[in-house]
Parts: structure tokens; C-alpha cells; sequence
């Protein structure tokens, strides 16, 4: 007996800052039981995540192992493991996945859930085969912090000699002289061998992000493989170059005009290559690379615990007006 008391105890209570306390006239906020596990694991920190996100966000809000019938909404993270039947007030499941993704390993008793929120669109799918597609929900949670918010620039690297037409010098120098606001905010150029300096002071000018090695020994040329995310060849015309050798033994990816022994050699993506002196077809894979670093972190910046929060409170009122 003392065990199950002890089961349903609430592990924190968390409650409204100064900023969220009722005033007179305000309406009530909305209770919320968070009903999670106990294990440690991944699942016990989103509910906790979650709700620090709801109490933000104005609701009282309780963290437990047991559902409680004193509550606007019991919201159970995840439904596999916390929900055992209806209550006799709002139960809202927090879903994860099916398992082997067999919709015949679905529980029964978690359709009893007045509503059922997804953590992706394939189980939202799989579900709308037996519960109304009315009462579910994909709401995406989590959030980018600390560390991870830092960006890096995309490194692309040129490693031959300048100064020359066929290596590309005068190619290079006016490439950039219209500048697209999006290479600018996210290039980093790294030049490696000699006679680049006009092209380098250029991009810098340009509002470019440079680094310039010349003179080096060939015997370091490897660590400045290390430094570099693209490698590309700006020739107008080539017997080789070595470079590719160079850049596919440390399997970096080549930007390359049409030159040389490239085409014999080339592994990228066809849109990769480019024909010799092609500026326009050159910008447009620079733009096209650096537009996949966006669109990799605009996924990122989409998920977000207060978001989240703010979705779920909607779903509750909302189920609250249905019931009236």
C-alpha cells in the first residue's frame, strides 16, 4: 500500500512565476499533469522539458507518475508506457513510434486518448487508419541551445598557383564582383599557393571571409585539406589538376570546371561541374550549396519547447469548448 502511495506521489510541482500569478478578473490557468516515468531515460527529460515550457507558458502544471482526476488535462509522455485507461477528465498521449513500425502492435486502450499527438507524420498516418484524424496532432519538440546555435561558414578551398589565366586568376578575381548577400554571409574561401593576393585582397574588400597560405611547404598541403569543405578547381584549361587527386584522398567533395582529366575522374553530383569561365553557372552552385546550409538549420530553428507549449494549451482549450 505504502508503494502505490508512494508510485503516486508527484515528483515536482511547479509553479507560476510572479509574472503568470492571477490577477482579479483573469481567467484561471489551464492544469496540466504531465503523468511521465521515472526511468532517467530520454522520455523523462522531454516531460520535464516540457513542462518548464507550460508553466512559461502560464499553465499550472504538475509532473507525476499517476494521472489525477483534479486536472484540465492529464498529458501522458509517452502513451506506451504511462497510459493504462480513461480518467475522468481530459487524457491527452504523447505518441513515439510503433514498434517494427507494425501498426498490429497498436494497444487498443490508446484510442480511449481524447487526443493523441504525434512526434512525426508517419504515425499520425498509420493512426488514421482507426482513430479520427480530428483528434491527433503532429507537434514537433525540442530546440536549439547553447553550443549548437554557432554556425560555421562553408570552406571552400583553392589549392594551386594564381596569377595565371589558365589556372583561373582573372576567372576568380571579377567572380565575386556582384556579390549575393547569401555567399557573403556564408563562405569562408581558403586559398593555398602563391600569387592569389589580388583575388584575396578583392574578396576581402568584398566583405569575404579569407584565409591565405602561399609559400608553404607541399609536404603541410594536407592539413589544409583538413580546413576545407569543398575544394574547387577554377581552371580555364588543365592537364590534370593534382589537386583532385589530392581532395578525393581525403574523400572532400570538387566544385570543378570541365578541365583536365576531371571529367574522367569526376564522383560528385553532376551539377558540381561547371564549363570553363561559366561565372554564372559557378554562382549558382555556390548559392545552391550554401542554400542547403540554410534549409539544414531553418529545420532546426522550427522546433521549439515554448512553441510546443503554446500548440498543446491550444489543443486543451480547444477540447475544453467541445465538451461544453
Amino acid at each position: 500500500m505504502r508503494a502505490r502511495r508512494q508510485r503516486g506521489t508527484i515528483i515536482r510541482r511547479l509553479q507560476l512565476d510572479s509574472r503568470s500569478r492571477l490577477t482579479a478578473g483573469a481567467a484561471a490557468p489551464l492544469r496540466i499533469n504531465i503523468v511521465t516515468v521515472s526511468s532517467g531515460w530520454i522520455l523523462q527529460k522531454i516531460a520535464e522539458r516540457i513542462s518548464d515550457a507550460l508553466c512559461e507558458a502560464g499553465a499550472d502544471v504538475t509532473l507525476a507518475l499517476e494521472p489525477r482526476q483534479d486536472c484540465d488535462a492529464n498529458f501522458y509522455i509517452d502513451i506506451q508506457n504511462c497510459f493504462r485507461g480513461k480518467t475522468g477528465t481530459l487524457d491527452i498521449g504523447f505518441f513515439t513510434h510503433l514498434h517494427a513500425n507494425d501498426i498490429k502492435s497498436l494497444q487498443p486502450h490508446w484510442l480511449h486518448c481524447d487526443f493523441i499527438i504525434h512526434q512525426c507524420r508517419r504515425y499520425y498516418q498509420a493512426f488514421s487508419e482507426v482513430y479520427p484524424v480530428a483528434r491527433m496532432a503532429v507537434s514537433y519538440l525540442g530546440e536549439i541551445h547553447g553550443r549548437f546555435v554557432n554556425r560555421r561558414k562553408v570552406k571552400i578551398g583553392i589549392v594551386q598557383r594564381g596569377k595565371y589565366e589558365g589556372k583561373g586568376f582573372f576567372f576568380m578575381l571579377n567572380l565575386l564582383d556582384e556579390a549575393i548577400p547569401l555567399l557573403r554571409e556564408w563562405l569562408h574561401f581558403v586559398f593555398v599557393g602563391k600569387d592569389w593576393d589580388d583575388v584575396v585582397e578583392r574578396y576581402k574588400t568584398l566583405g569575404f571571409e579569407v584565409s591565405y597560405y602561399k609559400n608553404e611547404s607541399y609536404k603541410a598541403y594536407y592539413s589544409y585539406y583538413q580546413q576545407i569543405d569543398y575544394l574547387l578547381i577554377p581552371s580555364l584549361w588543365e592537364g590534370g589538376p593534382m589537386s583532385l587527386i589530392e581532395a578525393y584522398s581525403q574523400s572532400i567533395p570538387i566544385i570543378a570546371a570541365d578541365v583536365g582529366w576531371v571529367p574522367d575522374h569526376f564522383v560528385d553530383e553532376d551539377w558540381l561541374m561547371f564549363s570553363p569561365e561559366d561565372k554564372r553557372a559557378l554562382l549558382s552552385i555556390l548559392e545552391r550549396i550554401c542554400s542547403l546550409y540554410t534549409a539544414r538549420r531553418a529545420v532546426a530553428e522550427k522546433f521549439s519547447y515554448a512553441d510546443y507549449a503554446s500548440k498543446f494549451l491550444s489543443i486543451v482549450r480547444n477540447l475544453k469548448e467541445t465538451q461544453k
